[in-house]
């Protein structure tokens, strides 16, 4: 009886100091947090002028065309001719209920805490900027817009300038260009998901674990099979460097904070790592490979930025399904398009023999060379397996470790496509 008591008091006297533990990480995470804050407001302070000495040099000019401001105008002025919202503001520059002025010229002081995004896992969808697109699940049903709208005034009305005709860009519609290109390959889109360029609080994890792979590759196999047995797992840290605890230790914490994991317990001393996982089908299709596409899509879309010219005329699609000629259905992981070009990008976390005459027969009618096209693949094989792969495929075979490399020279071919 009193080893039983005796071991309760060791299990409790353990997570107390693993909760300690945690409390002292997130201590030193708030205090970087503030000094990187208070940096960032002197530095904001020092390169701004005066209030009052903006307010004279601007109280009776209009604001300059190379002034980075932006009017958010409410539903009330979107019929107020736009000549009428250009005035120059009176001298005490206030503000109307219908018209408010955002200064960009700053990048603003507080950056997005990983605790933001998780809760925003609990918002509604952000739209997306830059290169950007809301990620939905869309139907090739839906009607395509016209790539121009004209707006002309009515034949009675008096001809005045702010009655010319007015041309509206509109951004051509993904899906419909999608599915262009599909079917002059003999392809019928039946459902696919467009990825945007802003991430959501799903892709810091699969950024986290895919930047630090080498480190959390321990973690995740132990992760990855006690979903399909339901029970608790561990990890021994003792023989890991100081930078791989820290990782793993920071990457249960923030698991556990979003619910991804029950719990987790650490015991220095030991350097023994338990947790308790969490099932439902969300962070099954996470966990499974679910991870892997969204880091491929994250990284791509920053490399992209720095080779896509047209920002409007490049997009990345999840999870194409379609049908083949002969009525048969297949998918594609992931396909980003440019000017009719396109990249084709697959990946597995276990075991790909089961994939292999699929895409074998994809590419039979996508016909992307290989310098577009590639398998990514946790664990590489032996050097005669990966070539036969790549002979059967027509693809590359890349590893993580040589995703970014892949990923620039695809983009480099798109762009000279």
């Amino acid at each position: 009886m009193q080893d039983g008591l005796f071991e309760r008091m060791v299990l409790a006297l353990e997570r107390i100091a693993s909760r300690l533990e945690q409390i002292e990480l997130e201590l030193k995470r708030v205090r970087e947090s503030l000094e990187h804050l208070t940096t960032r407001a002197n530095s904001y302070l020092l390169e701004q002028p005066s209030r009052s000495a903006r307010d004279r040099t601007t109280a009776h000019q209009p604001w300059p065309a190379e002034a980075t401001r932006v009017a958010v105008v409410s539903p009330a002025m979107q019929d107020v001719p736009k000549a009428g919202r250009e005035q120059p503001q009176a001298a005490s520059q206030t503000t109307t209920p219908d018209e408010t002025e955002v200064d960009l010229t700053s990048d603003g002081l507080l950056g997005e805490s990983t605790l933001a995004r998780i809760q925003a896992r609990l918002s509604p969808p952000r739209a997306a900027a830059g290169l950007g697109l809301a990620a939905e699940h869309v139907s090739p049903d839906k009607a395509v817009p016209s790539p121009t709208r004209r707006e002309t005034s009515s034949p009675a009305a008096p001809e005045s300038e702010s009655q010319a005709v007015r041309t509206v860009h509109v951004r051509p519609d993904p899906r419909a260009i999608l599915q262009a290109w599909l079917a002059q390959r003999g392809l019928q889109l039946q459902n696919v998901a467009l990825v945007e360029a802003t991430a959501d609080p799903w892709d810091w994890f699969a950024e986290f674990l895919g930047q630090r792979f080498d480190h959390l590759r321990p973690f995740y196999k132990r992760w990855k099979q006690s979903l399909n047995t339901g029970q608790s797992f561990s990890l021994q840290l003792q023989q890991a460097s100081a930078r791989q605890i820290s990782d793993t230790v920071q990457f249960a914490l923030e698991l556990q904070k979003a619910s991804l994991i029950c719990s987790y317990y650490y015991t220095k001393t030991s350097r023994l790592l338990r947790a308790f996982p969490c099932k439902s089908p969300d962070i099954i299709n996470f966990v499974t490979g679910g991870w892997l596409e969204r880091y491929i899509a994250r990284l791509l879309w920053r490399l992209a930025t720095q080779h896509v010219t047209e920002a409007n005329e490049f997009f990345i699609f999840r999870n194409i399904q379609l049908v083949l000629p002969d009525s048969q259905q297949t998918e594609l992981d992931l396909l980003a398009l440019y000017r009719g070009q396109a990249i084709w990008l697959e990946s597995k976390t276990g075991d790909y023999n089961v994939s292999v005459e699929r895409w074998q027969r994809n590419n039979t009618h996508l016909k992307i060379p290989p310098q577009r096209a590639g398998i990514v693949l946790l664990d590489m094989p032996g050097t005669t397996a990966q070539a036969m792969l790549q002979t059967r495929t027509g693809m590359q075979v890349v590893s993580l470790t040589k995703l970014t490399d892949f990923l620039s020279v695809a983009l480099e071919q798109l762009m000279a496509a």
